[in-house]
């Protein structure tokens, strides 16, 4: 038995709050960033989007695959016959 049903709702506000304060530390350093960014510095907020882009995404595909083998789970269990 899977414990999806489990950790699932035990984890989100954990992942809910940590997306938050990351956000948050973006938004805050946007207008610094604005003006120190050029073609030859890269400030740490511009780092961090760019990782974030690509962890949004792997999150995303993460994500549905879960819900995918979820949902195969309850289609794929075939009902007792007695």
């Amino acid at each position: 038995m899977c414990g999806c049903r489990l950790h699932a709702p035990l984890v989100a506000p954990g992942i809910i709050a940590g997306a938050i304060l990351v956000f948050a530390t973006l938004v805050s350093e946007m207008s610094v960033t604005i003006m120190l960014y050029s073609a030859k510095w890269k400030t740490v907020s511009i780092a961090m989007g760019s990782v974030m882009k690509i962890s949004t995404l792997l999150l995303i595909l993460l994500s549905s695959k879960l819900i995918g083998n979820s949902i195969g789970r309850k289609f794929s269990e075939q009902p007792d016959q007695t």
